[in-house]
């Protein structure tokens, strides 16, 4: 498994995403669809009650 750089420094700081490689980072449409379906969170119910009327 490939190593992975350590973003958080001494002071237990995450700096800004700017300061970051971006070659580490990848588009979404490239990650897995398993992973991309996890990432999204659940999908939203259809509305099942109707507004009550006045």
């Amino acid at each position: 498994m490939a190593s992975r750089k350590n973003v958080i420094d001494e002071n237990g700081e995450v700096p800004d995403l700017s300061r970051l490689d971006a070659a580490d980072l990848k588009p979404f449409e490239t990650l897995p669809a398993s992973l991309q379906s996890k990432l999204r969170g659940r999908p939203k119910a259809p509305a099942s009650k109707e507004r009550p009327r006045s």
